[in-house]
């Protein structure tokens, strides 16, 4: 897992394995049945670190490059610096700044506002706790999040995971981790 941090000034650096990261951006690969830009990188914007780390987890172990931040306010400082185009994971309850604020500022912002956004939380993936509005996101997922729901929708924006053979989903051990709640 690549750890992202920041402090109050919002500076910043993305770990990979010891490597420091800056911005690369490379062509982007498309699904060939839908000509849709599939994402290169995941960001996880989590402050529970257990299930930062377990969705993480999962996700590098089907060979996805993810990244993970504790608040909005990290993500956004991050995000323009990772291999594009990204797939934000969003919880919506987070210190410093929520989900919420996370997607207002990325909205205002012509670079960040082309990355796709998939909410995670227990509270409604729909609208905020002040404004009746529906959130302009392109999925949701709810708390506690189960692990074939969670992959399949990752799959759709970033199709099969790149690095790691496809594993055999007929396998036991496969079958059961799928069902596994993260």
């Amino acid at each position: 897992m690549k750890k992202a941090n920041s402090d109050h000034q919002a500076t910043s650096h993305v770990t990979n394995h010891g490597n420091e990261v800056k911005g690369v951006k490379a062509g982007h690969d498309t699904d060939p049945s839908t000509s849709k830009v599939l994402c290169k990188s995941i960001l996880i914007a989590e402050d529970n670190e257990d299930v930062r780390e377990s969705i993480a987890d999962a996700l590098e172990s089907e060979g996805y490059h993810v990244y993970t931040s504790q608040n909005g306010k990290d993500a956004l400082a991050i995000l323009p610096t990772l291999p594009g185009p990204v797939l934000v994971l969003l919880d919506l309850m987070m210190p410093v700044m929520n989900g919420w604020e996370f997607l207002d500022a990325q909205k205002h912002d012509a670079v960040l506002a082309g990355h796709q956004v998939v909410t995670i939380s227990a509270v409604s993936p729909t609208q905020s706790l002040q404004d009746p509005e529906p959130l302009d996101t392109a999925g949701s997922l709810q708390k506690p999040i189960n692990l074939e729901p969670l992959l399949e929708t990752v799959h759709q924006f970033c199709g099969p995971a790149r690095g790691l053979p496809t594993l055999n989903t007929t396998s036991t051990k496969k079958s059961s981790a799928k069902s596994a709640t993260v």
